[in-house]
């Protein structure tokens, strides 16, 4: 069984025309050990009682092993030059929803997630820093198809807020779509609705891919670099008040 978390239908639009030429998939994840479980669907599950469900890491306090790579298409240098290739994160994931799922067409459901974050950050800090990537996000979906098959995806369209990113590494374009997608497997057990209208519980494997304008930050200055440059502007401003000012007294 797979759980597919994916765009929704308007994200595909979006990426099929190209609404911004900008938007790109600039990251994506993939778990270290696949045969481990990764994300914890729990639901306190009670009829008659309001929903209390969350969509979490197996550990959100230490996190979870993942492969975490930038695209290709970003290409970090100097001090952040290790930054290209694949890198060994870890992953923290918490979300939650008080809803329940919703019946679609041909017997799929839609359980809303209301709100949570995801933050992957280095297990070797690069030039001292560690936050590859943080989304704080609202408004998500899991859907879910006949028991095969699950899809959780949130996306954000021109000029709405539902998406936050945030890097130690990326500067991001607030005003270009932003999305990301998860896609889940080997689900235990197999996905079903509880007696308070929610998902019932589940775990599964997961790996991952985030849609945005992204550009690596500038490449920082040494310090040594700076104390240079600093020195190189006093002498020349010396030389040339030497030069200027006989020629200033002599006007005057």
């Amino acid at each position: 069984m797979k759980l597919h978390l994916a765009l929704p239908v308007w994200a595909f639009a979006f990426l099929a025309t190209g609404l911004s030429a900008q938007t790109m998939t600039f990251a994506q994840f993939t778990q270290v050990q696949p045969s481990k479980k990764l994300l914890v669907f729990d639901n306190d599950e009670k009829a008659h009682r309001s929903i209390a469900a969350t969509l979490d890491t197996a550990s959100v306090s230490a996190g979870v092993d993942v492969d975490f790579s930038f695209s290709s298409n970003l290409v970090f240098t100097g001090a952040l030059a290790a930054l290209n290739g694949p890198q060994k994160a870890d992953f923290i994931m918490q979300s939650k929803t008080d809803d329940e799922a919703s019946h679609g067409s041909h017997h799929s459901r839609r359980q809303p997630i209301d709100s949570g974050f995801m933050e992957f950050k280095l297990e070797t800090p690069v030039d001292g820093k560690d936050l590859l990537l943080k989304v704080t996000f609202s408004e998500a979906s899991l859907f879910v198809s006949k028991s095969t098959g699950l899809e959780l995806a949130v996306g954000t369209p021109l000029g709405e807020s539902k998406i936050t990113y945030s890097s130690d590494f990326l500067d991001f374009n607030t005003l270009s779509p932003d999305s990301w997608a998860i896609s889940l497997s080997d689900i235990d057990p197999g996905s079903s609705i509880g007696a308070d209208g929610a998902l019932k519980d589940f775990s599964a494997s997961a790996s991952g891919i985030f849609l945005g304008a992204a550009t690596p930050i500038p490449e920082p200055a040494s310090s040594g670099r700076i104390v240079a440059l600093i020195s190189f502007a006093v002498v020349l401003c010396w030389k040339l008040r030497a030069r200027l000012l006989p020629a200033w007294k002599l006007a005057n």
